[in-house]
């Protein structure tokens, strides 16, 4: 139970940083995780932290914009592997893209291993979160220009590893007709 005590503490903290914040912030910070199953500690990076806040609206019974409501979840995008090899872990590494409440608690993956995410948006139904990511393709442990990106769709009410929006094979054709 140490490490959900060690993350929910972390996660406060941010919260409280980011609490004045006007705009999506994003930021690096470093953090120890210790497992439960093992007595050592595994090394990680938060290569970026999201939450989402919304634009102030104007609603027609004030006079003044409120915000109606912000999204009630965080979006985390860990490296937890010196993929490429360089002996340090950081954003150059493939990640995996999480998501987890307010509190902390429900950490979910939302993207698959061996891949870097590069961007999310949400959907105006505030429930379906698009992910862009970048696969190794070339299983060598970087990520460069030459290898795949994909789209992956998934639902913050119910969190779960994105599936792509097209399909592998419908990639293929597609590159067929365009490069061909």
């Amino acid at each position: 139970m140490k490490v959900a005590l060690v993350k929910q503490r972390f996660l406060m903290l941010v919260l409280s940083y980011t609490a004045a914040a006007t705009s999506i912030m994003s930021f690096s910070i470093i953090v120890l995780i210790k497992k439960i199953t093992y007595s050592s500690i595994k090394k990680a990076a938060i290569t970026s932290f999201y939450y989402p806040i919304e634009e102030p609206v104007e609603v027609k019974s004030q006079a003044k914009k409120t915000v109606e409501s912000n999204p009630q979840f965080l979006i985390f995008s860990i490296s937890e592997n010196d993929t490429n090899s360089d002996k340090v872990i950081n954003y150059l590494d493939a990640d995996t893209l999480y998501i987890s409440s307010l509190n902390g608690k429900n950490l979910k993956p939302l993207t698959p291993p061996k891949t870097r995410s590069q961007g999310w948006y949400l959907d105006a139904d505030k429930d379906t979160i698009y992910l862009r990511i970048q696969k190794d393709s070339d299983n060598n442990g970087q990520f460069t220009e030459q290898d795949e990106t994909a789209i992956l769709k998934t639902k913050i009410s119910d969190p779960a590893i994105g599936t792509e929006v097209i399909s592998p094979e419908m990639q293929k054709k597609i590159k067929s007709i365009v490069f061909s």
